[in-house]
């Protein structure tokens, strides 16, 4: 057996498929393949991680030629509990949550995005700041990964789904949030392929203020103490 400490955020992932599953109460039946697809990852890296938490002593399999049974064993059920303990100290101990990550190149769709009307009074609305055209990102990795994913679960500040003559816009939550003493939120569009990315928002480009270049290391302290609010646009049709 393996020690578990050596599993990363991405096997532990796994654990909690299998866990919604049914894995929790018994045998499921699945494949590699479905696993796969629910974390959006290859079937050979699937069956990579299943042999890890199994190796772990994290769940038990039965193989077949139709495909195979898993469930959690006790120390996988112990260490999902864990995992949700931690989680509780972190939303618990105050009224913030600091994450760490790298500075990333974005896409460019950042500053498109704070330049329509109903987001920019939007994020002005619920923030109290008028935002720099444009995000920064901020990727997190390890432990920080579980935080941001409870984070991006948790109600936040929201500005719903728009509609206007041109186009649907999706919906974004965020919170207030402080970077290196500068006033910022962090946002989480409600469409979006990047669940591993921070955005963050400022009154100023956070680049410039705070020197920043790729691959620099930031602690992004997110507020998560405070009462949340909907944002409902004027000149928009609220979907």
């Amino acid at each position: 057996m393996v020690e578990n400490d050596g599993l990363g955020p991405s096997q532990r992932g796994l654990l909690k498929v299998i866990a919604e599953k049914g894995g929790l109460e018994g045998f499921v039946s699945t494949t590699s393949g479905a696993l796969a697809g629910e974390l959006e990852v290859s079937q050979q890296t699937s069956s990579r991680w299943l042999r890890a938490l199994e190796d772990a002593g994290l769940i038990e399999r039965r193989l077949g030629s139709q495909g195979q049974q898993v469930r959690l064993t006790q120390e996988g059920v112990e260490d999902l509990t864990r995992e949700l303990e931690r989680l509780e100290r972190i939303f618990e101990k105050g009224t913030s949550v600091t994450m760490e990550g790298v500075v990333r190149q974005g896409e460019g769709e950042g500053a498109y995005y704070m330049k329509q009307p109903f987001y920019k009074e939007g994020f002005e609305a619920l923030f109290g700041f008028e935002p720099f055209p444009g995000t920064l990102n901020v990727q997190v990795e390890g432990e920080d990964l579980g935080s941001l994913r409870s984070l991006r679960a948790r109600e936040g500040f929201t500005i719903p789904k728009v509609s206007t003559p041109e186009r649907t816009f999706g919906g974004v939550s965020g919170f207030p949030a402080m970077v290196r003493g500068r006033r910022a939120a962090v946002i989480f569009p409600h469409r979006t392929r990047h669940e591993d990315v921070l955005e963050v928002i400022s009154p100023v480009r956070l680049r410039d203020a705070l020197g920043l270049k790729d691959g620099d290391e930031l602690l992004v302290r997110v507020d998560v103490g405070g009462a949340v609010r909907t944002y409902e646009p004027r000149d928009a049709l609220v979907e």
